[in-house]
């Protein structure tokens, strides 16, 4: 399958109505969302409340990997910079790093650590350093959550508000989403230089700097699908009010395939008790989907697309 370029499609523009998706997305609660879709071509295998909006905990650190692999492809920055521990940045909550205030942690060290550990605290330094290096004068790591829902809106996730980089229910307002809108971000995330890398680790040796000393840490990917039936990727997530959730995606090769082909389907699942196993047979599902897809000459016709190929 050749590389192509793709632009993301919406028919619907962003509205201001977040408040009352939130209160949907309460009431979504004992629901799941499913979406199964095709990477190259964006192609929807199967899907289940797609459009549901409610919370996606962790999947958030997506949007926030994605903002800083953007900000180092610009040239504003190097996974090698240090950056130093607020306080603010260890209120919150999951801290697998054990991160204290006052220690410096390497972007690129945060990035593994958010993505692979789902380490909050990382998260969070990361949305203030990045944040106030933005080009334009961007002071805060509120700035950081400005420039997260602009790539929602520029994606056409018309469903989508972040209120944080790391994705834990705060007391005030909440983050919310849909399964669909995730999808987007995920085939987004994957076309970023070096984002796979960051996600697909099952286990990292790390370390970040406490005064003179070095401190190690050994950070274990959640994900434990990952190496399994060509699974690489990508996103944990849970909270109280999202339930369990997991992007998942993996790759394939098919009979009579080029040299260097390879296929690529992503799972979304919002609220899946034992998120794991059912994802392995979405994954499944998808590829016999995507068999007969290919088989039938790819037709474009009668079938729902997260995103259409440039001509």
């Amino acid at each position: 399958m050749k590389k192509q370029k793709f632009i993301v499609i919406s028919s619907f523009l962003m509205t201001c109505a977040f408040v009352g998706s939130v209160m949907t997305a309460e009431a979504a609660e004992g629901t799941r969302s499913i979406v199964v879709s095709g990477f190259e071509t964006g192609i929807v295998f199967e899907e289940e409340n797609a459009d549901m909006p409610r919370q996606v905990a962790s999947l958030t650190k997506v949007a926030t990997a994605v903002i800083v692999l953007k900000w180092i492809e610009e040239g504003h920055g190097k996974p090698s910079d240090l950056m130093t521990v607020s306080t603010t940045a260890l209120k919150g909550g999951a801290n697998q790093m054990g991160l204290q205030a006052g220690d410096q942690v390497a972007v690129e060290t945060a990035l593994y650590a958010a993505m692979m550990a789902s380490d909050n605290a990382s998260a969070a330094v990361l949305a203030e350093y990045v944040g106030e290096r933005f080009p334009g004068g961007l002071e805060s790591g509120d700035s950081f959550v400005e420039k997260m829902n602009g790539l929602a809106v520029g994606m056409g996730m018309n469903q989508t508000k972040f209120v944080n980089p790391h994705g834990l229910d705060s007391d005030g307002s909440l983050g919310v989403s849909t399964a669909r809108d995730i999808s987007l971000l995920a085939i987004h995330a994957i076309s970023k230089n070096g984002f796979l890398k960051i996600c697909s680790e099952k286990k990292k040796q790390v370390s970040f700097l406490r005064g003179n000393e070095t401190v190690q840490v050994t950070l274990k990917n959640t994900n434990s699908l990952l190496g399994r039936d060509g699974v690489d990727g990508m996103k944990t997530g849970t909270t109280r009010r999202s339930g369990p959730c997991l992007i998942a995606t993996a790759t394939k090769t098919f009979p009579g395939d080029e040299p260097g082909d390879t296929h690529r389907i992503i799972s979304v699942t919002l609220n899946v008790d034992d998120r794991f196993e059912k994802s392995a047979e979405f994954l499944e599902e998808g590829w016999k989907e995507y068999d007969r897809w290919l088989k039938m000459g790819r037709p474009e016709e009668g079938r729902q697309h997260l995103r259409k190929a440039k001509k």
